[in-house]
């Protein structure tokens, strides 16, 4: 047990980077894994509730998830037999806004979902501590990437799905749950799901307003040649992942 703060469960043997795990409110259990100066969550959040235990709406139908303006969740393809265990629920902005939601926080107590900044953070540390493809550089999406999930998209030397078993160095384990569109997308197809197998989308903390509707920083890691992480913006009303970053 690390002596600043309670651990639920076995605790993995300490190695130079640490694990742990974590309870959310509805008792699914993730483990957690120090990098650098921060302990991110390695799994994608699967609570359908606030941890105060208030409910968070499922909905199904393409159109009335793209037009929503309060919290929703769903899982890819609103299957999750097939999706719970390793994608995670996909959520709407409206779930991390504070001031939508009554100031509730989507993570386990003594978690919080990162802001833009601290994604920075993890990015940098990677980068400097030579986590880029073939040991130098910016391209860390390999050593963040999950060593199973990736559909061939581009399997040249670096990316996501070219041999899959010597990916995620870091630890982060990004796995490519893809997301929902939401309104505006293209306008078209509002409410359909993609990129599962090629993608991983997660939201940060960091907004705008653009013309009454908010513009969301967020973090995302595709399978290509290069993978890197990037940042870039979306409407609310898209659906993604969800990494929580332990407190300090």
């Amino acid at each position: 047990m690390n002596s600043s703060w309670t651990s639920y469960g076995n605790v993995v043997a300490f190695t130079p980077t640490q694990y742990y795990q974590i309870t959310d409110i509805e008792g699914n259990e993730y483990k957690a894994v120090t990098i650098g100066t921060q302990i991110w969550m390695k799994e994608n959040l699967k609570t359908t509730k606030y941890n105060d235990g208030t409910p968070i709406p499922n909905v199904r139908d393409n159109a009335t998830w793209a037009g929503l303006t309060t919290a929703a969740y769903c899982w890819y393809d609103n299957d999750s037999a097939t999706y719970w265990a390793n994608n995670g629920a996909l959520y709407n902005w409206n779930v991390v806004n504070r001031a939508i939601n009554g100031n509730k926080n989507i993570c386990p107590t003594g978690w919080h979902v990162p802001s833009q900044e601290q994604w920075t953070v993890l990015v940098d540390y990677l980068i400097n501590n030579k986590y880029g493809s073939g040991g130098s550089g910016s391209y860390i999406g390999k050593s963040m990437a999950s060593t199973s999930g990736w559909n061939v998209y581009d399997a040249a030397p670096g990316s996501a799905s070219d041999d899959q078993g010597s990916n995620n160095g870091s630890g982060f384990t990004g796995f490519p749950a893809g997301a929902r569109s939401g309104i505006n997308w293209q306008n078209e197809n509002n409410g359909a799901f993609y990129s599962v197998g090629y993608g991983g989308l997660w939201w940060s903390v960091c907004a705008t307003e653009n013309g009454g509707v908010f513009i969301l920083a967020n973090r995302q890691l595709v399978n290509n040649g290069g993978d890197v992480i990037n940042a870039t913006s979306q409407y609310s009303s898209f659906g993604y992942s969800i990494r929580c970053l332990k407190d300090n």
